[in-house]
């Protein structure tokens, strides 16, 4: 393996440019299972509801959606969760709810280690601009992998696959489309990514994704 990412790392298309200069991931289904359950539940621990009832009121009503879209800031986005319950769940409240929810998959990160250093790395995802905000305290290993490079589609008002959430983090990077490649485990974000004119690869495993990139590197 260490080979075949020297070769990424060295590969170039005609115009002498490397093929992906950013690898740029999606979170949740990628780097990590975000377990709606057991957020929910421990939601519901703090508000004094039933897991079910959680997933109800906050999923069930869009408030998610909103805020993956950068409808709600984060004052408001918290405020809904407050109405939605009917009980003032606290900042710490919701990031220990999203911590125990993060199962992060330890293989995956450990292949993002090989790449570190040599091709420039990043995360999308559709969330709030909470998880960016307080992503070292919900999952502290990202920070340590990607540095400050962790976007939230709530940053750009829109949400994966429109468009403009990709380009609007590639333009927060000063990255290119035509040499970033985006891994999400959902096609519709695949596809959303590239109309913004970026390269996509569906997540559907580590194996997978080394062939993929070492399969991009020799050609």
């Amino acid at each position: 393996m260490a080979q075949s990412l020297r070769r990424l790392d060295k590969s170039t298309d005609g115009e002498g440019m490397p093929r992906y200069s950013l690898l740029l991931f999606d979170l949740d289904g990628v780097l990590c299972t975000n377990h709606r359950r057991r957020r929910c539940a421990y939601i519901g621990a703090c508000a004094g509801l039933k897991a079910e009832e959680v997933e109800a009121a906050i999923w069930g009503s869009g408030i998610e959606t909103l805020g993956d879209a950068g409808a709600l800031d984060e004052l408001a986005y918290l405020q809904a969760y407050h109405d939605a319950l009917s009980y003032p769940l606290a900042l710490d409240e919701w990031i220990d709810a999203r911590r125990v929810a993060t199962e992060p998959h330890h293989d995956v990160m450990d292949f993002v280690r090989e790449l570190k250093g040599r091709v420039r790395l990043g995360v999308l995802t559709n969330n709030t601009t909470l998880i960016a905000t307080h992503i070292v305290r919900i999952f502290p290993e990202i920070p340590k992998l990607f540095g400050s490079a962790v976007y939230a589609s709530a940053q750009f008002k829109a949400a994966k696959p429109d468009p403009a959430c990709y380009l609007g983090c590639l333009a927060a990077m000063d990255a290119r489309p035509a040499e970033t490649l985006f891994i999400d485990d959902a096609q519709v974000n695949v596809d959303g990514a590239e109309r913004a004119g970026l390269a996509g690869h569906l997540y559907t495993g580590l194996d997978a994704l080394r062939g993929f990139l070492k399969e991009q590197a020799e050609l």
